[in-house]
C-alpha cells in the first residue's frame, strides 16, 4: 500500500463520519493523487485558484469573520500562530494571504473552506438538502 493509499483511506473513513457536501482544493492541486482519488469516488470538489480574482471574496469574509470576534479557533495556540504569520495584501479592491513568518496551512485551509461555503451558497442545490445558516 502506498503512502497515498493509507491517506485517502484516512481521508474516507474521517468523511464517513459527516454529512460532507464538497471540498475545495487549490487550482495547482487538480492532479493530485489524492484529490482525483475522492473526485473518482464521487466527492464533489471544486478548484479554488489563490490568485487575487479566485481567493479575495473568501479571505475578506475570513478578515470580517475574524475581526468581528465571529471567529472561534478555542483557544488553539497552533491555529493563532498560524494566523500570526499570515499577512493580507491588497491590490486594488482584492485582497490575498501571503505568509509573513512560518506556517500557515491551516489559515488557508479555513479560506478554501469558506471559498466553498460561498460557491455553495452563490449555487444552491437542493439535492443535497443543504440549509444555509447566516453567521
Amino acid at each position: 500500500m502506498s503512502d497515498n493509499d493509507k491517506v485517502y483511506e484516512i481521508i474516507m473513513e474521517e468523511i464517513s463520519k459527516y454529512d460532507m457536501h464538497s471540498f475545495a482544493f487549490k487550482t495547482n492541486l487538480e492532479n493530485n493523487d489524492i484529490v482525483q482519488s475522492l473526485i473518482k469516488n464521487d466527492i464533489k470538489g471544486d478548484p479554488i485558484s489563490h490568485g487575487y480574482q479566485g481567493i479575495s471574496t473568501p479571505t475578506l469574509t475570513w478578515e470580517e469573520m475574524l475581526t468581528a470576534g465571529l471567529m472561534e479557533h478555542f483557544n488553539n495556540p497552533v491555529l493563532a500562530w498560524m494566523n500570526s504569520n499570515c499577512m493580507a495584501v491588497r491590490k486594488d479592491h482584492d485582497v490575498r494571504l501571503e505568509k509573513s513568518g512560518s506556517r500557515v496551512v491551516g489559515i488557508y485551509a479555513t479560506i478554501n473552506a469558506l471559498a466553498q461555503w460561498k460557491t455553495i451558497e452563490a449555487n444552491p442545490d437542493d439535492e443535497f438538502g443543504i440549509e444555509m445558516i447566516d453567521l
